[in-house]
């Protein structure tokens, strides 16, 4: 995946977030899409710090990035995992 197509859906993606948190009425529809957007890009630099006491790294890439933009938290700590018990 190339960088210039995950920059192009980083947008897409805040949007998508923001249109739903209006369809289901959210109090804070931008707010909430831009910090769970935030909230995964922060998951995975957290987690790639704590490689060096784990030994367990998530390479950067424009797929990881894609991947914790859209699901957050949970996508990074399944990535983290999966190198963790997988590999």
């Amino acid at each position: 995946m190339e960088l210039r197509l995950v920059l192009y859906l980083i947008p897409f993606s805040f949007l998508l977030f923001s249109a739903i948190g209006l369809f289901v009425h959210a109090e804070k529809p931008f707010f909430g899409s831009f910090s769970a957007i935030f909230l995964g890009l922060l998951s995975l630099v957290i987690l790639n710090t704590a490689g060096t006491f784990t030994g367990v790294f998530v390479p950067i890439s424009a797929l990881t990035l894609f991947v914790c933009t859209v699901g957050g938290i949970p996508a990074a700590v399944l990535m983290f995992a999966a190198h963790a018990f997988l590999l």
